[in-house]
């Protein structure tokens, strides 16, 4: 379990038909029976995973060999028991301590006075009860793990209600439910673990205060790569307690790579996270994902970022079924939602926070163009404000809530659904970022945004999920709108690597549209609009005054140490003053790394074409 763990138990609900005696069990399945401090799920994480078959072999072992001894009434304490060591099947010191404290407070909860957990050894033999408790226990905790190892986690509530049957078989005041609701959860703490095609995994975790909670869901897809045309992505749904949340596309492949989602209002206690392959959205044949580590927080009223999390928006994304668009192959390909940001304003006693979307690629609006998405925003991304919401100062009410229907500029009013009452459900229209406040779709994106920086270009959020580049380029290449031979002087895009990404704060005494991006390497000039000025060409819009972002396409292979100078030139005549120039490259793996230069302060020019060029 991600963090530590309490203990509950529930009535014996003698007599009750199976289905009810199911949603008994259900409804303690989350009441858990303590570990001692000195061992840690994350001990067994490695073990888990990797020998799965080893774990249920040596747990088996351990339980066969404590009920012997229980059953025999000897050696009586303080003999211990003589027991298998982990050792011999191959697993890790860690793991052993964690699987035999695991089994022994299982055996204790069983067992009762009858054994000593500590000496791990009998006190008394078994009576009938207490034979029939341990057994069931032994079995259902078998069943744990191999749900666990085989994904149908799904499937262990009507292990425990086969468990309850066993225990109470000699007499139904046995406490064979409120035993097996608790007795090998300890399996499911474990937050690292295999999902395979079409499974389903769960992994509980504690939280110590009410809250708007989120989750980071480390997973890795190895096999599956979002630059190749087939087997692309693995699709996860993610539920909370059992109820669904949303959707990961596991955009980083193989990489390591957090998912971070919102989980909603939760209180204080213990919850089960579920995970699900969801096969027939993703585009991958038999790759299975790893969830590596499991990481709750949660914001309490008063905390940094709590206002902004409870109102923050869920998006349903285009898919082919429920929400398709045109031809679009829907966000388990292309398009998928990467990064979202918050920020506010106040006035009145109302605050207005504002959410602001990136999207890996655009395939609508200027996405049909990607040389000008380039050479005026510098970026292949779509970045959108998706959402506006109103709340009182006072009471903390939802006052109003407002989306991006059209281009218009001004944002239609919602009338849709809330998620929790204070999360609006937004749906994707269009694949250039249109946002409507009706219909369904398969993917349900809750990103946890991010507070943006007050100062900087829109473009800068994408650092703030670094990946969301990673997964740009790749996309990038894999739907063709890269040269197939890099020329930096040709007007269409390159592979991402081979450009230098300019963000830049300039205050000109003319209008926007009249800046362009200008980098020396090796002795020649490189411009992000490669020269084709307004009105002569199809790179004629460019990019304006203040915080902006350009891309400069220069020669495949160029490296920050053959980076001369770097900065923007004005088009045509004019004065003004550069405060901030920050350059970077991406890397071999696509990651923003490469850091060309920084710049910050005054820096004036002024005539025809006025360049502000900065030196490493």
């Amino acid at each position: 379990m991600a963090n530590e763990q309490v203990i509950n138990s529930s009535s014996d609900p003698a007599g009750q038909k199976p289905t009810e005696l199911l949603l008994t069990l259900l409804a303690v399945l989350l009441l858990w029976a303590p570990l001692p401090a000195a061992a840690v799920p994350s001990d067994c994480a490695v073990d888990s995973t990797t020998q799965p078959k080893a774990v249920e072999k040596y747990v088996k072992a351990r339980w066969k060999a404590l009920l012997k001894c229980s059953k025999k009434g000897a050696p009586l304490c303080p003999t211990a028991c003589e027991l298998p060591t982990a050792n011999a099947f191959g697993l890790s010191v860690a793991c052993e301590g964690y699987l035999d404290e695991s089994v022994n407070n299982s055996v204790a909860a069983a067992l009762g006075v009858g054994w000593d957990a500590v000496g791990e050894c009998v006190v008394a033999a078994a009576d009938d009860c207490q034979a029939a408790l341990g057994k069931a226990a032994a079995k259902t905790t078998d069943k744990a793990l191999k749900r666990r190892r085989k994904s149908k986690a799904d499937k262990y509530p009507k292990d425990l209600v086969g468990c309850a049957k066993k225990a109470d078989k000699p007499a139904s005041g046995c406490g064979g439910v409120a035993m097996c609701a608790d007795i090998s959860n300890w399996v499911f703490d474990i937050d690292a673990l295999v999902l395979s095609k079409g499974g389903y995994q769960q992994v509980r975790f504690e939280t110590a205060a009410e809250g708007e909670a989120t989750a980071a869901i480390t997973m890795a897809a190895p096999g599956t790569d979002w630059g190749a045309v087939e087997d692309t992505a693995i699709v996860v749904e993610y539920d909370l307690d059992g109820a669904s949340q949303g959707t990961a596309v596991l955009y980083g492949g193989g990489d390591s790579t957090a998912y971070r989602v919102q989980l909603g209002a939760l209180s204080a206690g213990v919850h089960t996270l579920g995970l699900r392959y969801r096969k027939k959205l993703g585009s991958v044949k038999k790759a299975p994902a790893l969830l590596e580590s499991l990481a709750i927080d949660v914001l309490s009223l008063g905390d940094p970022g709590y206002d902004a999390l409870r109102v923050a928006p869920v998006l349903l994304g285009i898919d082919t079924n429920l929400n398709p668009y045109s031809v679009h192959p829907g966000n388990g390909l292309s398009d998928v939602p990467v990064v979202m940001t918050w920020d506010a304003s106040s006035s009145g006693g109302v605050t207005s926070y504002y959410y602001v979307m990136a999207w890996s690629n655009e395939d609508g609006g200027t996405g049909l163009f990607p040389e000008v998405l380039i050479s005026q925003w510098g970026r292949p991304h779509d970045i959108e404000t998706i959402v506006r919401v109103d709340v009182d100062d006072t009471t903390g009410d939802v006052l109003a809530v407002y989306h991006r229907y059209d281009e218009s500029g001004s944002m239609a009013v919602f009338t849709g659904t809330m998620r929790g009452g204070t999360h609006p459900v937004v749906r994707t229209r269009t694949a250039n970022g249109l946002i409507a406040d009706d219909g369904d779709s398969d993917f349900v994106f809750g990103l946890v945004p991010f507070e943006r920086e007050a100062t900087g270009s829109r473009e800068r959020i994408l650092l703030l999920e670094p990946v969301s580049w990673v997964v740009a380029a790749k996309e990038f290449t894999r739907e063709f709108k890269t040269e197939l031979n890099p020329n930096a002087t040709a007007g269409k895009p390159s592979n991402l690597r081979n450009y230098l990404w300019v963000e830049y704060n300039v205050d000109t005494d003319v209008g926007t549209q009249s800046i362009r991006g200008r980098a020396v390497v090796d002795g020649v000039v490189y411009l992000s609009d490669h020269g084709q000025l307004s009105g002569g060409g199809t790179l004629g819009l460019l990019s304006g005054e203040g915080y902006s972002q350009v891309g400069i396409e220069v020669p495949e292979g160029t490296t920050p140490a053959q980076v001369s100078s770097v900065g923007i030139q004005g088009v045509g005549t004019m004065s003004g003053t550069l405060f901030d120039l920050h350059v970077f490259m991406l890397d071999n793996d696509y990651y923003p790394t490469q850091e060309v230069l920084t710049f910050s302060g005054s820096l004036a020019a002024s005539g025809a074409y006025p360049s502000w060029m900065v030196s490493p």
